[in-house]
């Protein structure tokens, strides 16, 4: 007796033939594919928000530079109009005398206008306006110069 059964060759030989791997390699390229994509729009998101903050900051500096400028500029128009506490002469000048806040272009025998006394660190300083003669050429301040010369 021969069974009738029918043979289900064509049922196992998808599987046979590779479209299981077929399959799934397809899958791992289309998922590659779409992380790859949006890897890239992650990055594009990233670069806008980067360029979008420097350029911010480089407005947030310039702002900031001119308030100072402007600040400063004010602060010199009124520390060349305030009244001085009084004038003295220059005895000497200290050695390594070159900071940023220093009274600029003085040397000894210049009077000064002492505007403010104990500043600066430790109390050291006064504040101090130099007048200097403005056809004077050889000097280095300009008109007026202020900043802190030690006591």
């Amino acid at each position: 007796m021969t069974s009738t059964k029918p043979t289900s060759s064509s049922s196992q030989n998808w599987k046979n033939s590779g479209t299981p791997e077929i399959v799934i390699g397809t899958t791992i390229l289309a998922l590659l594919g779409v992380d790859y994509f949006l890897q890239k729009q992650q990055d594009t998101s990233r670069h806008e928000i980067m360029f979008a903050l420097q350029t911010t900051i480089q407005q947030d500096e310039a702002k900031t530079k001119e308030e100072q400028e402007r600040r400063h500029e004010q602060e010199n128009v009124d520390l060349q109009q305030q009244e001085g506490l009084f004038d003295c002469t220059v005895r000497r000048i200290p050695k390594y005398f070159d900071g940023s806040k220093c009274l600029m272009g003085v040397s000894v025998g210049d009077r000064i206008t002492v505007l403010e006394e104990c500043v600066g660190p430790d109390k050291m300083y006064n504040l101090c306006r130099l007048h200097t003669v403005s056809g004077d050429a050889s000097r280095v301040a300009p008109n007026n110069s202020v900043g802190w010369f030690p006591t």
